[in-house]
């Protein structure tokens, strides 16, 4: 598994080594193919709403969005899944209203973007039951592996209750 970030914002110092493992363990988790290739943006607020505007017609910031590739990758051997951006401005807004650390809304919104990017949507209501639930599973899976280490189930509590409520 391949896993790039650019990071073009300044809100957060993120730990690209863990992001990159942490997304790795999502892949694995979500059984996509072991020569898959993610990228990740990380964002402002400014670059998402431009995006989401010029993608879904909607001109405002959102905290998340996943770009799948469609096309096979540049050869045979790389699986292209695709792109998965961030807003840091807002994942810090959503996590101080949650009342959890910033970088566990990364991880929650990274969670969500690579499972739209294997497939799952939330369109209709069971649809975004059976992702919630997948949702879970993976943060679920990532402490079971120490992954998350870092929070105290304390502070992971309220994430847990974040996509409860999702």
């Amino acid at each position: 598994m391949q896993v790039m970030i650019t990071d073009q914002q300044d809100a957060v110092k993120p730990d690209y080594a863990k992001l990159k493992k942490i997304s790795a363990a999502i892949m694995t988790y979500l059984e996509l193919p072991s020569n898959s290739e993610l990228s990740i943006l990380l964002c402002d607020d400014d670059f998402i709403q431009k995006l989401n505007n010029e993608h879904r017609h909607i001109d405002e910031a959102t905290d998340v969005l996943s770009f799948p590739m469609s096309e096979p990758g540049i050869s045979k051997k790389i699986h292209v899944l695709g792109d998965v951006v961030i807003s840091t401005e807002t994942a810090i807004r959503q996590a101080n209203n949650l009342k959890h650390h910033h970088m566990l809304e990364i991880i929650f919104l990274l969670i969500h973007g690579i499972v739209h990017l294997a497939g799952y949507d939330h369109e209709t209501d069971e649809e975004r039951d059976q992702m919630k639930d997948l949702e879970m599973d993976v943060f679920k899976h990532l402490s079971d592996i120490k992954l998350l280490d870092d929070f105290s189930l304390f502070k992971i509590l309220p994430l847990i209750k974040r996509i409860d409520e999702t």
